[in-house]
């Protein structure tokens, strides 16, 4: 039997419905306002990326020798510098130091090394760094950017940032002298196996660019701060006596732009400064910009050079007027060569100084052997007692100084 199906309610047939199809037959609405963005971004992307592409294509035809894997690292290591920013103050840090070691100020932390370890401490009081330093005799050089530390009468030299150790090497010659500037490049007073004397110039890729013989004594050299110049400061033997020979040379020039002799005058330091270079002798301060051309001169007449420094913001030097060294002339410039103070320090006997980098509230501040004294600009002394610690270092700081002890370092003055 065949089965039959059947409905109640009549007959019907059961259709499917049709599905309109409506976006195919009805054209998207065009805004030509938006068309016209659309198309000016796209230009923008298509001459970004043209761009880009021409940059590294010059800098592969050009600059290849910079594009190293070397090159690389020390990219990724300044992250870190160029996120430092300002602080208000120092934190204390305990170390396990000895009485020969040295402190410097760099990117508002504090820098130490000794003959067996190189540290760093950021404002917080955190070691960022700690290392063998590698050198016999440590001299910290601080710039804007990086910190040279060199062996003074060895070979080994080292760049650091605030993070890690950039580079490590070591000199043909043995080292009497070196200065960074801010730009990175940096110099090297070295002696040769022919008794010359040769300024080694490095550029901000510490790579070796130039060579700068000298037949007379050089006892210091200075760069300025765009790494561009070079003032170098001899001892020329006269006779009996010494002649003072400052010769300026422009990077990537064999001849010297200004070579300059003064009789019967010792250097003794060289310091650029953004306002040009600073000579320190036995008889006097010279002031020149970077062209070699002298602007002022300060006399140390009626003393004797005792202790001096120098910084970006202070020139401060103290000489002795009499034997016992209780009296002491206390001068204080600017870097330009304005005096700020010059007086008779009575009474004290000073044993160091160091320049201030806040001379607009203090001038200078004097090692006594009663402890540390701040010369203010009101004229008014600020003794600082520091206890049974053996102060071996004062670091001036924007706020104040950093008072650096054989075991640890704190902040001082900073009122």
């Amino acid at each position: 039997m065949a089965n039959v199906s059947s409905s109640s309610s009549g007959n019907t047939t059961n259709t499917p419905k049709k599905a309109l199809r409506v976006a195919g037959k009805i054209p998207p609405q065009i805004n030509r306002y938006y068309k016209n963005v659309s198309k000016v971004y796209k230009g923008f992307a298509l001459a970004l990326l043209l761009t880009v592409f021409l940059f590294f294509l010059a800098v592969t035809m050009f600059f290849s020798d910079y594009v190293t894997y070397e090159n690389m690292r020390y990219l990724v290591r300044d992250f870190g510098a160029m996120m430092s920013s300002e602080t208000d103050g120092f934190s204390t840090v305990v170390y396990n130091g000895s009485g020969s070691m040295k402190f410097e100020a760099f990117k508002n932390g504090l820098a130490a090394a000794s003959g067996d370890k190189y540290l760093y401490y950021d404002s917080t009081g955190i070691r960022m760094i700690e290392e063998d330093s590698g050198c016999s005799e440590p001299v910290l050089v601080p710039a804007d950017k990086y910190l040279l530390m060199y062996d003074l009468g060895g070979t080994s030299y080292t760049v650091y940032n605030q993070l890690t150790r950039i580079i490590r090497r070591e000199s043909d010659n043995k080292i009497l002298s070196g200065d960074m500037s801010d730009s990175g490049a940096f110099v090297l007073v070295t002696r040769s196996r022919e008794t010359r004397y040769v300024v080694e110039v490095y550029n901000a890729a510490f790579h070796h660019t130039m060579s700068i013989y000298k037949e007379n004594y050089v006892l210091d050299a200075a760069l300025s701060p765009d790494g561009t110049t070079v003032m170098i400061a001899s001892a020329v033997p006269d006779d009996t006596d010494f002649r003072c020979e400052v010769a300026v040379c422009r990077i990537g020039q064999e001849e010297a732009v200004t070579t300059l002799l003064y009789d019967h005058m010792m250097p003794l330091d060289v310091y650029a400064a953004e306002e040009g270079f600073v000579l320190l002798c036995d008889t006097g301060l010279y002031f020149y910009d970077f062209d070699g051309t002298l602007k002022t001169n300060v006399a140390l007449a009626g003393s004797a050079l005792s202790y001096a420094d120098v910084n970006d913001r202070s020139v401060a030097v103290v000489g002795s007027v009499n034997a016992l060294g209780m009296e002491s002339r206390v001068l204080v410039l600017t870097p330009s060569g304005e005096v700020l103070y010059d007086s008779i320090l009575t009474g004290t006997r000073v044993t160091g100084v160091a320049a201030s980098q806040d001379p607009e509230t203090a001038l200078v501040y004097l090692e006594t052997p009663e402890g540390i004294l701040q010369l203010r600009t009101d004229g008014t002394q600020n003794p600082y007692i520091a206890g049974d610690a053996d102060v071996i270092g004062i670091v001036p700081v924007k706020k104040g100084a950093i008072i650096c002890t054989k075991s640890s370092a704190y902040a001082a003055f900073a009122e």
